[in-house]
């Protein structure tokens, strides 16, 4: 345990001293972050389940990151998401007015359809939480809870986290880094052979993962524990 708590330590100041954001200029229509207090059973979280699935999924290079800006959409912010160039993106209340909706919605045949193949496409159970959290309001909520370490697994965990994180670059027929971290296997041999959890930590030296923003500190220090419990398939 003494181990964890030092790796976290080490995790905070890796993540002040080495990460660059992007300064945004506040805006007074922008509605105000969600304490965990005010966070109700149901609602969704839009800093740890919204944001870094559509990055992972839209706002990677050559699509609405900020460099490529594909129709001048830029998906790696909620300031960018609902106050970007594209107006009718997300419309709170009304997800099938919602251009981001739609989009993700569409038949896969169809040239408007998102992401494009060959990149991977968003499951059912995502798009549910995408229409929820814009029937919600699209608030940009953030509901920290307890991070509970006493029985970290892969299933319940470190499989989820790396689904809403890492598959939009990482699954496919062209991965980015030739690296896939679709199933067990290949997740631990990238832990062993790709340094997967210094990339995550964003240490230096090491290509920064997820490209945009570091996981939440909690997803980061679970993956730390599961990774001193020697990377269990459980």
């Amino acid at each position: 345990m003494k181990k964890i708590f030092l790796s976290t330590l080490l995790l905070f100041a890796i993540g002040f001293t080495s990460c660059e954001h992007e300064t945004f200029v506040s805006s007074p229509d922008l509605p105000a972050i969600v304490d965990s207090v005010d966070c109700a059973e149901g609602i969704v979280d839009f800093q740890n389940e919204v944001l870094p699935l559509l990055v992972s999924k839209c706002g990677i290079p050559k699509c609405h990151d900020a460099q490529t800006a594909e129709d001048d959409i830029i998906i790696d912010s909620y300031e960018n998401l609902l106050f970007g160039d594209e107006e009718d993106l997300v419309i709170p209340n009304s997800p099938l007015q919602s251009e981001l909706y739609e989009v993700i919605t569409e038949n896969p045949n169809d040239e408007d359809f998102m992401p494009p193949s060959p990149n991977i496409a968003l499951t059912s159970a995502e798009v549910d939480l995408i229409y929820t959290w814009i029937s919600q309001g699209a608030e940009n909520t953030i509901c920290n809870s307890e991070c509970d370490l006493s029985s970290v697994s892969y299933s319940q965990d470190i499989e989820p986290i790396v689904n809403t994180n890492c598959l939009g670059c990482h699954a496919g027929n062209s991965p980015s880094g030739d690296l896939l971290l679709t199933s067990y296997n290949e997740i631990k041999s990238a832990v062993s052979n790709r340094n997967l959890e210094e990339t995550i930590n964003y240490q230096s030296y090491f290509s920064a993962m997820p490209p945009n923003q570091p996981m939440n500190d909690c997803n980061i220090v679970k993956f730390a524990a599961w990774i001193d419990l020697g990377m269990p398939n459980n």
